[in-house]
């Protein structure tokens, strides 16, 4: 399973590894299982911006996912964030435009 996942799905030409984690993200979320948010969620996240996603777009993501899939899924701003501050972004520097009160 390991081996299709990475090496055929992931490995195909249609979108970037950017694209890719973010999906992931989003994925994870709108599953609704909130005990898995501060693990599963915080790999992706850290998968995202590692494959050049921007903390805004991680940001945009949860914010769209809170609005498709429950607002309860805004859970995940507290795992960004921390993602967010452990790898060294500052708010309001490299997180783009002015975010939603209460992040």
């Amino acid at each position: 399973m390991v081996g299709f996942r990475w090496g055929t799905i992931t490995a195909r030409p249609g979108i970037d590894m950017r694209t890719r984690m973010l999906c992931r993200v989003a994925a994870f979320l709108a599953q609704g299982n909130l005990e898995t948010v501060d693990t599963i969620v915080e790999n992706h996240i850290r998968g995202a911006l590692r494959s050049g996603a921007t903390p805004q777009e991680v940001v945009e993501v949860i914010l769209e996912v809170g609005l498709a899939a429950g607002i309860h899924k805004w859970k995940a701003r507290e795992v960004a964030i921390r993602v967010f501050k452990d790898m060294g972004y500052k708010r309001g520097v490299n997180w783009g435009p002015p975010l939603p009160e209460g992040w």
